[in-house]
């Protein structure tokens, strides 16, 4: 069975002027079409759901690159108003974000209204379907668990060279240490080199620590269990060493 659930979609919406909105108002329409709740809970009634215009960016960010894009505050607010004009949409303030309201959710979410249907849909055809979205979604997932690591490390270990790239050889790594240890455990071991001096540079031989090198299976082992946190470097210890020396020196003198 497929997670989550599902929307309809009718075709006629390629007939309607929502078709020739900026892809901004496309995309918001057809995420509140899936974010919205499908059934009544108590709080929020069937095609009504809570928002904020920060949350709605961060889900709906994408890549260029190595660099991570999201629509602006502004986009999303005239967005929404479009969709108000249009009457597609409901809105009302909320505390810390906006309650939105889908006009004739029901109309459009219930599959009686979708009788004249000609494609068919036999046992064999929704089983090839099935098959195929499983597949996909498994993909997807898996892509989505690549991109929140990657994202992870350049935000957190900004002492260590930044991904640019991925690589097959980065993808396998990654799979292999969330197969291993799970998903908890690789973002405790990258918190960890994040703060380790040592792994920066500070180890008396400038040498820096960079991705690869932490997903290496016995690295990633001794980062995740401690083995590099804080450890001073050669400079800081023969820092800690003329100082005390200087001390000893200084109360000698004072006792002659």
């Amino acid at each position: 069975m497929i997670p989550e659930g599902y929307i309809l979609q009718p075709r006629a919406i390629d007939q309607s002027d929502i078709i020739h909105e900026s892809p901004v108002v496309r995309e918001l329409w057809f995420y509140l079409l899936r974010k919205v709740n499908h059934k009544d809970n108590g709080k929020y009634r069937r095609g009504e759901g809570f928002f904020n215009l920060s949350g709605i960016a961060e889900d709906l960010h994408w890549w260029v690159g190595y660099r991570k894009k999201k629509y602006s505050k502004p986009q999303l607010t005239k967005s929404l108003g479009r969709l108000r004009e249009r009457n597609m949409v409901e809105t009302a303030k909320a505390t810390r974000g906006l309650i939105v309201t889908i006009c004739k959710y029901d109309y459009y979410q219930d599959p009686e209204n979708y009788v004249g249907n000609s494609e068919g849909n036999t046992k064999e055809t929704r089983k090839k379907r099935q098959g195929s979205t499983k597949n996909n979604n498994k993909e997807e997932g898996n892509n989505v668990r690549i991109r929140e690591i990657i994202d992870f490390y350049n935000e957190t270990c900004v002492s260590l060279p930044p991904v640019k790239a991925l690589t097959d050889k980065r993808i396998q790594s990654i799979n292999a240490r969330i197969r291993e240890h799970g998903i908890d455990s690789v973002k405790s071991m990258l918190t960890n080199a994040s703060k380790s001096t040592f792994l920066s540079g500070q180890n008396g031989r400038n040498w820096i620590a960079d991705f690869g090198w932490l997903f290496k299976p016995e690295n990633f082992i001794k980062v995740l269990e401690g083995k590099y946190d804080y450890k001073k470097s050669e400079s800081e210890k023969g820092f800690r060493i003329g100082q005390k020396l200087h001390t000893n020196k200084y109360q000698k003198k004072l006792e002659w």
